[in-house]
Order: C-alpha cells, then sequence, then structure tokens
C-alpha cells in the first residue's frame, strides 16, 4: 500500500495547478497581436520521476520514491518552484507538521525538514537556494557518517563526541591534577589519569609526610647503609653494561635446564592466559629441539627464553628472598637477562622483520614493566612498538594481503601480537597520564580468534572457527577485551586532555557505559580464566576510580557528589579486592604488572580524610591546587644544613578530628575503609619485597593509612604524633628486614647499633631486631624535631609539585 503523500511542495488546491485565465496571461514579445501563447508550466514533480513516468510525491529536497530507489543524489526539481511565491517570499517548506510526519515515515534515513534561513532576506532568492543546498549537503553527511560509524563498529577506535569540545558551563573549576616535576631538562611530567597525580590535590599527605620523616633520628644511619649497596650496586652494574654480549655470552646466562622449565612453565600459567606473544605447541616444540641439540640453538631463541625467565623470575616462589643493595637478587637477575637481550637487539637488523623479532619486542617490554625496570621510559618504550607494528602493517586486516603470501597461522599470530601491543601501549598511556597512540588510528585488525593454540598451526590451510565468547580459551581475554577497547581508548584520551571540559552530565555518562559493559563481561567456569577474568574487570573499573574521584571529594558541599563518593570508594574496594584474591591464590601476576593497588589505596584515604574533616580545619584549597611552577613553591621546603635548626609548619594544619553531621552513607563507607587500606598495604609489601623497589609508594601508603581520621583516637596522647610513629614503624621494619636479607656478606657493612638495635650482618631471614626496644623507638614525637639533620638528607632532589624526604634517593617506580 503506497504511503500518502508528504509535504507536497504545492496542495492539490494550488492556483498554480490551475488553467490560468485570459486575463492573467502576458503577451508573447515574437507573437503577432492577434496571438497569444500559454504560459509554460511548471514541472511539480522531480525530474526523475517524471522522466520514468512515476508518481511523484514531492516532497523537497527529497521525494520519497528517489529515497527508497537509491537515487537521492538524482532527484531535482524545476528551479521555478523556489522562486519567491506570493510576491517574494520563498515557499514555506515546514508549515505542515503532519506531512513531515509522513515524510519521515517514507524514508526515516533523510530528514526532510529544511528550516527557514535565517538572515537572508525575502527577495534573495539565489542566497536562499545556496542555503538550502548547504543544508541538504550536511544532511547527507550525516547519513553517510551514520552508516559508516554502523560499519566499522567492530573495529575501533570511534571518536566521542565529547572528546572535541571546548569546555561547557558545569564543568568542575577544579585544576589540572598533575605531576609535573624535575629542573631544566631533567623533568617528568605524570598526567590525570596516573596514580601519582592524586598527590597534587591532598598537600595534608604531604605535610604529614614531611613531619614525621624528619623526625625519625634513626634515618641517618639506615640512609648511609643504603647509600653504600646502592653505590656497589651502580658500580657492579656499570661493569656489566661494558660488555658486549656475543651470541655465546648471551646463552652463557642460561641458568639449569631444571630452573628453566620450572620458569618457562610458571610463564604460560600466568601470562599466556591474558596476553598472547608465544604459541604453545610450537614453542615446546622449538624449546625441546633447543635443549636436544645445543649446537642448532638459534640466537633468537635464545634470547626469547632468556626473556621469559626475566618475566618471571620475581614471581618464582621457590627460591629465598635475597637482597642485593635494595633491590631483590631476583630482579637483579632478571634486569642482567633484559640488558644482554636488549644488546642482542639493538644489533639485529629492522630489514627483515618475523615473528620472533615480534615476540622479543613484546617480552622485552613485559619483562620492564613486571621488574620495574625503566618505568620512566616504559609510555614510550610502549609507543615505539605499537608504532613499529603500524609500520609493518600489523593494524591492518591480514587477509589483505596476498593470497598464497602469508600463511593462516601468522595471520592469527599478527592478529594476536597487535591485541597484546595495544593493550599494553594503552595501559601504559594511562598509568603515565599521557596519551595513547592507539588514538585517532584507524586499524581494522580483527580481534584474535577466540580458540586455543592447538587448533592452528603451520599445517592447518584453512583457518579455525572462532568459540563462542562463554566457551573459555587462552585466548578469551584478547578476544573478549576488544569490545570494550574504543570506550577504554576515548576514556584515556578524553580524561587527559587538558583542553576538553568534562562536565558531571557526562561522568555519569561514562560511568553507565561503564557499569553495563562490566555486566556484559563473560563469566567462566574455568580454573585457568581467574586472572583474565578479572584483569577484563579491572582495565575498566579503574576509570570509575579517575572519573569520580575529583567529585568524590566534594560530596559533604554538595549532596549530588555523594554518588561519585560511593562509587569511587566501592570501585577502589573492588580493585583491592580482586588483587586479593589473586595474591591469596599465590597469583602475583597483576600485582606486579598493575599499579592499581596504589591507586585505590590512595584515592580511599583522599575521599575519606576530606569526607571526614571539617572544612575549616583542612588547608585552604577552595581555589585549588596552589601554582607549583613558579619559585615561590608552597609546598618546596628546602631542609637547611646540618648545623641549622629545623623549623616544621605548624602541626594545626593537619587534623584528624571527625566532622560533625556526616553523611550516613560517607559515615557507613569510613568504617571499614581503614580494613581495606591496611589490606592495600600488605599486598604492595608484598610486591616491593619481591622486586626490591616502590619504597615511596609504599611510604606514602602508609603515611596515608596513618592520616586517616578515626572516631577513637587514644586517649592521653598525642594523636598526630602516634599517628606518625606508626607510619614510619612499618617502613623502618620493611628496611630492617632487607638490611638483614642481604645476599652477599662482602657488600654489606659492619654491624653497628641503629636506633637500639643492632643489623645483623649476615644473609639468613633472621629477626633484625636483637634484645632491646621494638621497632620505632627511635622515632621522635613530631613535637620534639632533634634540633639538627643529618648531612645526607641536606641534598634533595627537587620533586617541584610534590616534595618530600629523598631518603636514598629512590624514585617513583623503579629507576631509569
Amino acid at each position: 500500500m503506497a504511503a500518502a503523500p508528504a509535504l507536497a511542495i504545492f496542495p492539490p488546491s494550488c492556483p498554480e495547478m490551475s488553467i490560468q485565465s485570459s486575463a492573467s496571461r502576458s503577451p508573447s514579445p515574437d507573437a503577432s497581436p492577434g496571438k497569444r501563447t500559454a504560459k509554460r508550466r511548471k514541472v511539480l514533480s522531480c525530474y526523475a520521476c517524471r522522466s520514468r513516468k512515476m508518481k511523484c510525491d514531492r516532497v523537497f529536497p527529497v521525494c520519497g520514491r528517489c529515497a527508497r530507489t537509491g537515487r537521492a543524489n538524482s532527484c531535482a526539481y524545476d528551479p521555478r518552484l523556489l522562486e519567491p511565491q506570493n510576491g517574494n517570499a520563498p515557499p514555506d517548506l515546514t508549515g505542515e507538521p503532519d506531512a513531515v510526519q509522513r515524510s519521515q515515515h517514507i524514508h526515516p534515513t533523510l530528514e526532510p525538514r529544511v528550516l527557514p534561513v535565517p538572515g537572508i532576506k525575502p527577495p534573495d532568492t539565489v542566497m536562499w537556494k545556496l542555503k538550502v543546498q548547504e543544508q541538504r549537503i550536511e544532511m547527507l553527511e550525516k547519513q553517510i557518517s551514520i552508516l559508516e560509524g554502523a560499519k566499522n563498529a567492530s573495529h575501533p577506535p570511534t571518536s566521542s563526541p565529547l572528546e572535541h569540545q571546548e569546555p561547557r558551563r558545569g564543568v568542575s573549576a577544579r585544576t589540572e591534577a598533575m605531576l609535573f616535576r624535575g629542573k631544566s631538562f631533567k623533568t617528568q611530567f605524570y598526567g590525570p589519569t596516573s596514580p601519582l597525580s592524586l598527590l597534587s590535590h591532598f598537600p595534608e599527605l604531604h605535610k604529614f609526610t614531611k613531619e614525621a620523616m624528619s623526625t625519625d633520628s634513626s634515618w641517618a644511619r639506615i640512609e648511609a647503609d643504603f647509600q653504600t649497596f646502592r653505590g656497589r650496586r651502580k658500580a657492579a652494574k656499570v661493569k656489566a653494561q661494558s660488555a658486549h654480549y656475543t651470541d655465546t655470552e648471551i646463552a652463557a646466562l642460561l641458568p639449569e635446564k631444571n630452573t628453566v622449565d620450572e620458569l618457562v612453565s610458571v610463564y604460560f600459567q600466568n601470562f599466556e592466559t591474558t596476553y598472547r606473544i608465544l604459541h604453545r605447541p610450537s614453542f615446546w616444540k622449538d624449546y625441546q629441539i633447543f635443549w636436544e641439540d645445543p649446537q642448532q640453538r638459534s640466537p633468537s631463541m635464545v634470547v626469547i627464553i632468556l626473556l621469559v625467565l626475566a618475566t618471571v623470575r620475581c614471581l618464582s616462589t621457590t627460591e629465598e628472598t635475597s637482597f642485593i643493595g635494595d633491590s631483590s637478587s631476583g630482579r637483579e637477575e632478571a634486569t642482567a637477562w633484559i640488558e644482554a637481550c636488549e644488546a642482542w637487539l639493538h644489533r639485529h637488523s629492522r630489514k627483515h622483520l618475523t615473528l620472533a623479532f615480534f615476540q622479543i619486542q613484546c617480552l622485552s617490554v613485559l619483562a620492564k614493566q613486571v621488574n620495574c625496570i625503566k618505568m620512566k621510559q616504559d609510555w614510550a618504550h610502549t609507543g615505539e612498538l605499537i608504532r613499529l607494528g603500524i609500520a609493518s602493517g600489523l593494524h591492518r586486516d591480514p587477509s589483505l594481503l596476498k593470497v598464497g603470501k602469508t600463511s593462516e597461522f601468522d595471520k592469527e599470530m599478527r592478529r594476536r601480537i597487535w591485541a597484546t601491543i595495544v593493550e599494553m601501549e594503552l595501559q601504559a598511556s594511562i598509568e603515565r597520564g599521557l596519551p595513547s597512540s592507539a588514538y585517532g588510528l584507524e586499524f581494522d585488525c580483527p580481534a584474535p580468534a577466540n580458540i586455543d593454540d592447538e587448533a592452528f598451526c603451520l599445517a592447518f590451510p584453512s583457518p579455525a572457527s572462532s568459540k563462542p565468547l562463554e566457551q573459555y580459551t587462552a585466548a578469551s581475554y584478547l578476544h573478549a577485551s576488544r569490545s570494550s577497547l574504543p570506550l577504554r581508548i576515548s576514556l584515556a584520551s578524553l580524561l587527559n586532555n587538558r583542553k576538553t571540559g568534562i562536565s558531571y552530565e557526562d561522568i555519569l555518562h561514562y560511568d553507565s557505559r561503564i557499569n553495563s559493559t562490566l555486566q556484559s563481561l563473560p563469566r567462566w567456569s574455568d580454573q585457568a580464566c581467574t586472572t583474565p577474568s578479572i584483569l577484563l574487570d579491572l582495565q575498566l573499573r579503574q576509570f570509575l576510580v579517575i572519573l569520580h574521584t575529583p567529585y568524590a571529594t566534594l560530596a559533604t558541599s554538595n549532596s549530588r557528589y555523594v554518588y561519585s563518593a560511593v562509587s569511587c570508594l566501592s570501585a577502589a574496594s573492588t580493585l583491592v579486592t580482586h588483587h586479593s584474591t589473586l595474591v591469596g591464590s599465590g597469583k602475583n601476576m597483576l600485582n606486579m604488572l598493575r599499579n592499581d593497588v596504589f591507586r585505590a589505596a590512595t584515592c580511599i584515604v583522599q575521599t575519606i580524610y576530606i569526607t571526614s574533616i571539617p572544612q575549616h580545619a583542612l588547608s585552604d584549597n577552595s581555589a585549588g591546587p596552589p601554582d607549583y611552577s613558579g619559585p615561590n613553591n608552597p609546598l618546596k621546603y628546602p631542609l637547611p644544613a646540618a648545623t641549622t635548626p629545623l623549623v616544621l609548619p605548624p602541626p594545626s594544619h593537619i587534623s584528624t578530628d571527625i566532622g560533625i553531621g556526616d553523611n550516613f552513607i560517607l559515615s557507613s563507607l569510613r568504617s571499614s575503609a581503614s580494613s581495606i587500606v591496611e589490606k592495600a598495604i600488605e599486598i604492595f609489601e608484598q610486591k616491593m619485597m619481591r622486586i626490591g623497589t616502590g619504597y615511596m609508594e609504599f611510604w606514602l601508603m602508609s603515611a596515608a593509612y596513618g592520616i586517616m581520621p578515626s572516631s577513637n583516637p587514644p586517649a592521653g596522647t598525642d594523636d598526630l604524633k602516634c599517628r606518625g610513629k606508626k607510619a614510619i614503624e612499618k617502613l623502618t621494619r620493611i628496611c630492617y628486614k632487607i638490611l638483614a636479607l642481604q645476599e652477599n656478606v662482602t657488600a654489606g657493612i659492619e654491624s653497628q647499633p641503629v636506633a637500639g638495635r643492632v643489623v645483623a650482618q649476615t644473609g639468613a631471614a633472621s629477626d633484625v631486631v636483637m634484645e632491646g626496644e621494638s621497632l620505632g623507638v627511635g622515632v621522635v614525637g613530631l613535637d620534639n624535631a632533634s634540633s639538627e639533620i643529618p648531612a645526607p638528607f641536606a641534598d634533595l632532589d627537587d620533586m617541584s609539585s610534590w616534595t618530600w624526604t629523598d631518603f636514598w634517593a629512590f624514585d617513583m617506580l623503579g629507576e631509569t
């Protein structure tokens, strides 16, 4: 049944359709005075329908028949229909609402409304027609973009319209969260999504750590011990770096076969269930040949095995924990393997790339991330890796390659390697707070197939069919992760873009999308799917913490933001719970690879502290964080010389009193927050004791736990002094334990009393506290600071926007 004509240019009763009277006719100049010629009638139907002798509904700018048959570009009307009517006005094409609805029903893919053009005078017919054509072109362009977006929905990334908007009204006036430090060209920048950026809006934590650290008298001896260890370790590393690492020397670094077998099995149990770099059957086949015939060992196979060992060296539980200076012996061994493999990689030509080359590149980045080696350069390394993949065409669909030139095995491995590179680079961008290289990149490489490694090999001529997502395989993580990749890439770019304004409505919009995606994640029942299932959750839930943290701290001043406080604390608690589940079951991979625990603990403490303390007791942050770029840095406290008395900031800047009239929901969350932060500290301590780095993060978490408000402070004592003492005890306990676990006795120092104790000189994991006072006895009250500061503390590194006592010159996130 044909639809009723809609929005006809002229209704049937239009005078133009009737036969004109003789009085209205004008004489023709060529005609004789006695004859008159009829005026040529206007063509009411479009030219396309008229030439085909079809009925036209006369809808402007495209009739219904042309829209349905795909001839919208050829639909055109008699230009005289656009001439002024009723004297000098253009035809009114929007005056019939019913006709408009019928027009939308006839061809809903187009927008039939052509609104009157403002600013155009009625007699200006030419300009009016040009504006109409511009509207039509704009309408068609929108439809083309919609069709292209639907076609490429499975090929990320797609940009959110919010990413290209200027700051709008209602955007939070809070200043940018970042950590920008250093001097001259030796500077480091951490953007909004970095966990370290949380410190820029938490000056109370800075004051607390400053006061607590500077009043402890035992740090001088501890600092001297660690400086000695680090100096000797760095000297030995310089000698090792001078080696050229020939193929024979690299092969000599391999441990015994039993040790290698164990560590390789640990690698496949942990990492090859998430990131897919190696093909299990092919690797084990080459691995067996590798040991059976040492003379035929391929140098690339030696490098792959060494990097696999370096990735899981600190995850092994068979060897006792020992330290070389401040770094664990496992991390030092892994560092030597990584440096040797990098030396080999630099000699390798990039002219003829192979699968092994990309596997080595991925394993090298992964090994550095796990062992916290050169973490300041991690974002640059992963960005270089993704650009290397783009230059090799890994971002394009392998099916575009010439038939017969690439096997189905290589095509599937290309998809796996590309997906792994994108995931590692995106997370590195989030951790550093800088834009991802994947943003704005158009890549059509499909997601890896959801199949086990045994389902495809070099001998298979045809691709294996992908299993349903509900059925777990070793490639299920990468296969399922692709669906949320466009959202995560857009969020990472949006949050790290300083010029993009995000209103609270946008926050709620993305909160809804993230929670919907979390609900749609697959629920696998296989025992081996614990790590990939939790990783799928972590990489989405971390954005809930990042999105809601700026508004969570405003919950007490505006009840509208209570939801953000609840969502932020809930998401952060879930992050800690997930890591606790993995660590409790002996799976430390994600704890070593990510900084979720530090982010969650800092976020919880910041939210609880600001929403618990009365506003008059907080530091004056009404205008946002202070400016850290100029010479008048308010948080820059250079320590005086050893003989200069120390002047501490007034302790009244830090309050631990619970506010009155608290929100019931927030009060309920505060009661359980303390145990969650304490659990986070325990999880991070396990990571720190495995790799021997992260001391500064551990100290900040301990101090954050100490600054958390308590409704029952100790009676009869200085609450602030007691809190500082307990925070120092957490760190000193770790330091004494590391001093006792030194691997090489000759690398140690002479036994000496340290704050009432004797530091053991052996490598045995015995208790370092001899008979006498308990740990923390050397901590002086915050109100009784020593009048002298040891010389090693006088020369501090400039942290610009966050200044602390830089003991042992330790730095964030490992060493450079």
